[in-house]
Parts: structure tokens; C-alpha cells; sequence
């Protein structure tokens, strides 16, 4: 696998999935969904969570995801927050895909969909995207499909993604907004407003660029790495 841990880490590989091992135990999480949530997680993005929480059109955010992550091409790419493997879907076989969650549940489903696919190299890892474990200047690309607002630290996760990209590495994420949102149903985790976002990344070193898109209360934008 071309791809390092940081000092003191080791894989202990589990069923199509890779664990962390630190001073010979496993890192272990409290996973957000898993066993039943798990199972129904795509249901519930499609019916609930899009529909009344971001009051946005799940067909329309899988066209946007295509449009961006489909021209990526001969990219050594780490998803933080894999879920049940949307992104997996979209990307062009000559990439390398790592993909990461805390749910044990979402990345058995992440890997069914792995398994379909032919990239040039991939795994799944049970880790954190607060805490990678991963050395410095590894990926190409980096993607963050409504995820970053489960983060406790926000900060420490934007270093995070600093550490692990190369020099002028893009992040691509997707994320709810405050001064987007219409609907009345309380968005999960902590939502930061687009300003807010755009200092905290400019004052972690990249350069972002909220993209054009409208839908809902969902903000696209890609920072890169300077």
C-alpha cells in the first residue's frame, strides 16, 4: 500500500477494513450510525435529512459531487467521512481512493460499493478525521461530503487536512450553512456561516473558493493548500 502511518501506528485489517492500532490496542470511537442507522442511512439522507433539514434536492447535490469529483483523474484522494460510500461512486478508476469514517457499520456498506470498482489502489480505514493517522503531504486531493460540521474542533480538523495534503493539495467539501438555511428542523453538529469558514481556512494557510451552486442550505467550496 502506498500510503504511511504516522510513528507508533500499525493496521490490523479487519474484514475490507483497516483498524488503528496504538501501543497494541485498537483506537476505538463512539460511532454516530451503526447497526440499523446504519442500514437505513441512505434512506434517510434522501427522505429526511435533504428534504426538511437542508430543505435541498439530494438528486441535484449527487450531480453537483459528479460534476466536481468525476474529472479527477491520477489523484492519490483521501474521503474523510465515507459514510456508505456515495463519493465512491463518482471518482474515475485511475485514482487512488482512501477512504475514512468512525462508523464501522457505514464503511461495511462503503466497501460493498469499493469492491465494484477498479482504482488503482484503495482502502478503508476506521479513523478519525480530527486525528489521521496518516503521515504529512500524502494525498492530491482531500473530500469532505457533509461531514465537517460533526467536528467538535473545527480547527484541529482543518490542520488535519493541512497536514496530510501536498503542496497546493485541493479539499473539496460540502457543508450547511446558517444564512442558507430555511427550514425550521435543527441541523445537526455546529454550522459555521461562510465568512467563518473562510477566515478559519485563510488563517490555516489556503486560499478558498466557495463554488457557485444553490442548494439549500448547503455551501460547495474548495480551499487549496498554499
Amino acid at each position: 500500500m502506498t500510503i504511511s502511518l504516522k510513528e507508533g501506528l500499525t493496521l490490523q485489517k479487519g474484514k475490507n477494513i483497516h483498524y488503528i492500532i496504538k501501543a497494541g490496542n485498537p483506537v476505538k470511537y463512539s460511532p454516530w450510525a451503526g447497526g440499523l442507522i446504519a442500514s437505513l442511512y441512505d434512506n434517510l439522507m434522501r427522505g429526511s435529512v435533504f428534504p426538511r433539514k437542508f430543505g435541498a434536492d439530494y438528486l441535484k447535490h449527487y450531480d453537483i459531487l459528479k460534476d466536481n469529483l468525476s474529472l479527477l483523474e491520477n489523484k492519490k484522494i483521501l474521503e474523510i467521512g465515507t459514510g456508505s460510500g456515495l463519493c465512491i461512486e463518482l471518482l474515475h478508476k485511475t485514482n487512488s481512493y482512501y477512504g475514512s469514517d468512525i462508523s464501522d457499520g457505514l464503511l461495511k456498506i462503503a466497501a460493498k460499493k469499493l469492491k465494484r470498482r477498479s482504482f488503482k489502489e484503495a482502502a478503508l480505514f476506521h479513523c478519525s478525521g480530527d486525528d489521521l493517522p496518516f503521515k504529512d503531504d500524502q494525498f492530491d486531493i482531500i473530500i469532505c461530503n457533509l461531514t465537517m460540521n460533526f467536528f467538535p474542533n473545527i480547527d484541529l480538523f482543518i490542520s488535519e487536512v493541512r497536514r496530510t495534503l501536498k503542496y497546493e493539495g485541493g479539499f473539496f467539501c460540502s457543508i450547511p450553512v446558517p444564512e442558507r438555511k430555511r427550514t425550521k428542523s435543527e441541523i445537526q453538529g455546529r454550522i459555521y456561516s461562510q465568512d467563518e469558514l473562510k477566515a478559519r481556512f485563510y488563517q490555516k494557510g489556503f486560499f478558498f473558493s466557495p463554488l457557485h451552486y444553490q442548494n439549500g442550505a448547503l455551501l460547495y467550496f474548495v480551499a487549496r493548500k498554499q
